[in-house]
């Protein structure tokens, strides 16, 4: 190979090695009985999460529960953090308030490159935007029905969103002294109407899975049965799969409290015993934690608390893996670093060196198939649908990495558990500014490295 060649090769291979890869969408997950699926492999999917807020220490936003750290305009904040996600091996991140109204194309693209799916909270601690702490019917704002829907169309569009949720812990608000009953009707029927409104975008967006996340309050059984059966009073009851239920639960346990002492699952009595309720109540769809850690605050590790406390969990510095520095860090005149705790690398070393599942969702066969009995204790008086107006379902396709996103298979995709096929205009067509301008520097990125490996691959034929 003489010189001018070799030279040719060196600059090929250091404009290859200049331009970061994309991996473009993420496939869409799908169910199939208790089970989530690839749909594109066909193997099973299995949650490694961690849930997201990055609360400053310091400043305006030190205090404020419902900010859209998500959004494209904080990128400056999220990117590094989705770098340390990447580093523990998590697949899913957990959001727990965010702005429909903002964009969320660059970060939902860098979570999918990063290899991570997205559960997108619906609820927000504003007036209007959450269950109310009164009993039904009046817990059901109507407010909440129009902010599901511009939260559907506005994360639905993407294919690495894995769940929606539409009320995070809400059996522990007590109304009159109860442990949290009163407001369940009102949940259900959130439930209910925000599937509705997903069947009615079918053929516009991917319907994604919509549950809800629970307190880990016993009895565990109740909280499923209740959020899994079929009121009586449910017009499409008929169906064998009325709207009301949810397509999937998660629960948020705050049961071990000793890594050291506890190296293996039999050693942890509250974890078994949670497992075991859960087993006990043969709930026939996914069930996740959305947050899971100690309770008590007691133990320490290398000198430092092991896991933040369920009470501690909005003070500055309480999480689970690490903590910000300066103190006085708010985002905006000065960044907050991210420090790891000696539990990072445990979490790191537990996501990272289980084994992926083998089973195949074409073998794999239920074997919990009918919906549970309701719970005698928490009432089946379900609120109406709110009288709102129905806002059209979104059809945009952004792009990440030259793949547009909502361009899916119906083939491929159906809702859980219900028989119903999900459909795609598979236009491909523009439909708003947001879907124009989405992932353009990507496109481009990828063209330049497809059109620079073909040129080094015909430059090696050659030499």
């Amino acid at each position: 190979m003489d010189t001018s060649a070799v030279e040719m090769l060196r600059v090929l291979l250091v404009l290859l090695a200049s331009l970061p890869l994309s991996a473009a969408w993420l496939a869409p997950i799908v169910a199939k009985g208790n089970k989530l699926f690839d749909s594109e492999t066909g193997l099973e999917f299995r949650i490694k999460g961690m849930a997201y807020y990055p609360r400053p220490n310091a400043g305006e936003l030190a205090d404020v529960s419902n900010y859209d750290w998500a959004a494209d305009e904080h990128e400056d904040v999220w990117k590094p953090h989705l770098e340390v996600m990447k580093d523990l091996g998590v697949n899913t991140i957990r959001l727990y308030s965010v702005d429909p109204s903002v964009l969320h194309d660059r970060f939902m693209c860098a979570c999918s490159e990063a290899g991570i799916y997205v559960s997108v909270g619906m609820a927000a601690p504003c007036k209007g935007c959450s269950v109310a702490d009164v009993a039904a019917p009046e817990c059901y704002p109507d407010g909440m029905l129009t902010r599901m829907q511009m939260v559907y169309n506005a994360f639905a569009v993407y294919d690495n969103t894995l769940f929606f949720s539409v009320a995070n812990e809400p059996n522990l608000i007590s109304v009159d002294g109860d442990t949290g009953e009163a407001v369940m009707p009102c949940i259900k029927a959130m439930i209910r109407d925000i599937r509705d409104y997903a069947d009615s975008c079918v053929g516009s967006l991917r319907e994604v899975p919509i549950g809800v996340e629970m307190a880990d309050i016993p009895p565990r059984a109740q909280w499923l049965q209740y959020f899994d059966c079929v009121a009586s009073n449910d017009s499409s009851s008929g169906s064998g799969d009325a709207s009301e239920r949810a397509q999937w639960m998660g629960f948020n346990p705050y049961v071990e409290c000793d890594p050291t002492g506890h190296t293996e699952y039999l050693q942890s009595t509250g974890l078994v015993t949670l497992m075991k309720d859960y087993k006990d109540a043969g709930y026939p769809r996914p069930i996740m934690f959305g947050e899971f850690g100690c309770n008590t605050g007691d133990n320490t590790m290398d000198g430092y608390e092991n896991q933040r406390t369920f009470y501690d969990k909005a003070d500055k510095g309480k999480y689970g893996v690490g903590y910000f520095q300066p103190d006085d860090c708010d985002n905006e005149n000065t960044t907050c670093e991210f420090t790891a705790y000696p539990e990072y690398d445990n979490l790191k070393t537990a996501y990272t060196t289980t084994k992926n599942s083998t089973v195949e969702m074409a073998s794999f066969t239920p074997t919990r198939t009918s919906a549970l009995q309701c719970p005698s204790a928490l009432s089946m008086d379900l609120p109406d649908t709110p009288n709102v107006e129905s806002l059209s379902c979104s059809v945009a396709q952004p792009v990440c990495g030259g793949k547009k996103s909502n361009n899916f298979d119906s083939s491929t995709l159906a809702d859980l558990n219900d028989g119903k096929t999900a459909t795609s205009s598979g236009s491909g067509s523009s439909t708003s500014a947001k879907d124009k301008d989405s992932g353009s520097s990507h496109t481009m990125i990828a063209s330049s490295v497809k059109t620079l490996a073909l040129m080094l691959a015909a430059f090696l034929a050659l030499n």
